[in-house]
C-alpha cells in the first residue's frame, strides 16, 4: 500500500503566513496536480494496488488547536480530500485514515468526539466519483468494538489497525500491540 500526507494542511496550517491566503488555491492545485500524476500511474506496480490518504493536520485544524486563515475548512478539507481520491485509478483499493496525530502515542489534540471524523468521512464519500474502499477513523479500543457492532449486520470481515502505525513503537512493545487487535476482532476485550 503507498500512503502518503495529502497537501492540505501544507497549505491551510502549516503555510499559512507563507502562501498568501488569495494564492492558497493555485499552490494546492500546482501541488494536487503533481501528486495525482504520480498517482495515477499506481496500476503500473510502482506504489502497490491500494493508497491511503493520511489525514491528520486537517482534523486538528478543525478541532481549533491550529489555526487557519481559510474560510471554509471544514467544505475545503472534503473537497480537496474527494479531489486527491479522484486521481485514484478505480481498480485502485482507496481510503482515508483519519486522525489527530501522534506525539508519544497520544493524539496532539484529543477530539470533543468523533463528530469531525465522521462528518469529514462523509462528505468525502458524497464527492468522490470512484469508490471509496476504506475509512481508518482513530477512537481507541472500545471504539473499534462499537463500530464493527454497528457495521457487522452489513459487513462480514473487519481490519484493525494502529493509530499511526507500528514504525514508531519500540519492537519490545509490538507484541502486546498485536495481542490487542487480536482482543478487539475477536471480541474478547470487553
Amino acid at each position: 500500500m503507498t500512503a502518503s500526507d495529502t497537501p492540505v494542511p501544507r497549505l491551510g496550517a502549516h503555510l499559512v503566513g507563507s502562501v498568501p491566503l488569495e494564492s492558497a488555491d493555485a499552490v494546492f492545485r500546482a501541488v494536487t496536480d503533481r501528486l495525482g500524476g504520480r498517482v495515477t500511474r499506481i496500476p503500473d506496480g510502482e506504489t502497490g494496488d491500494r493508497v491511503g490518504w493520511d489525514v491528520s493536520p486537517e482534523f486538528i485544524v478543525l478541532e481549533g488547536a491550529w489555526r487557519t486563515q481559510l474560510a471554509d475548512i471544514r467544505g475545503g478539507v472534503a473537497r480537496r480530500l474527494a479531489e486527491l481520491g479522484n486521481y485514484v485509478p478505480a481498480e485502485v483499493a482507496l481510503g482515508y485514515h483519519l486522525c489527530y496525530g501522534d506525539l508519544g502515542h497520544r493524539h496532539i489534540v484529543e477530539p470533543r468526539d468523533t463528530g469531525n471524523l465522521v462528518d469529514i468521512a462523509n462528505r468525502v464519500a458524497a464527492a468522490l466519483t470512484r469508490p471509496l474502499n476504506w475509512v481508518h477513523a482513530t477512537d481507541g479500543a472500545a471504539g473499534a468494538r462499537r463500530r464493527i457492532a454497528a457495521a457487522a449486520p452489513f459487513r462480514d470481515a473487519f481490519g484493525v489497525g494502529t493509530e499511526c502505525g507500528l514504525g514508531r513503537r519500540a519492537p519490545a512493545g509490538i507484541p502486546a500491540l498485536l495481542d490487542l487487535h487480536r482482543a478487539i476482532i475477536d471480541g474478547s476485550l470487553s
